[in-house]
């Protein structure tokens, strides 16, 4: 997983950033809505290019989400199947730690929670 989103952290914001966000002011309706094909386009050029630069045969693995705690999710819920047991630390974010305990609440995975010491993870 890579993480493109700073918007919380960084500061002062690039103009080209501030320019993209006025311009898009201008712009009416959801992106994959047939009234508005420049957005969907807009959004397929941007998976396109972003499987380009890492190197990706396939664009359609590149996954757009609305924030770090939806690619969280995302990824968790995507990637742990039945029986699998996860070990983490109860020093990880809430984003990270509710999904897992969901999963364990509905016994799809058994879940350990250590102290974020290599020893106590071993």
């Amino acid at each position: 997983m890579v993480y493109l989103d700073q918007a919380a952290t960084s500061f002062p914001k690039l103009e080209e950033v501030k320019q993209a966000v006025m311009s898009a002011f201008d712009v009416a309706g959801n992106a994959n809505r047939s009234s508005n094909m420049d957005s969907s386009r807009l959004i397929f050029e941007a998976r396109r290019n972003i499987a380009q630069f890492f190197g990706l045969s396939d664009f359609h693995r590149v996954i757009l989400n609305g924030g770090n705690t939806e690619s969280l999710n995302t990824c968790i819920k995507g990637i742990l199947k039945e029986k699998d047991h996860v070990i983490t630390t109860y020093a990880e974010h809430n984003s990270v730690l509710r999904p897992l305990y969901e999963l364990e609440e509905k016994g799809i995975i058994t879940l350990t929670i250590c102290a974020p010491y290599l020893e106590d993870i071993k």
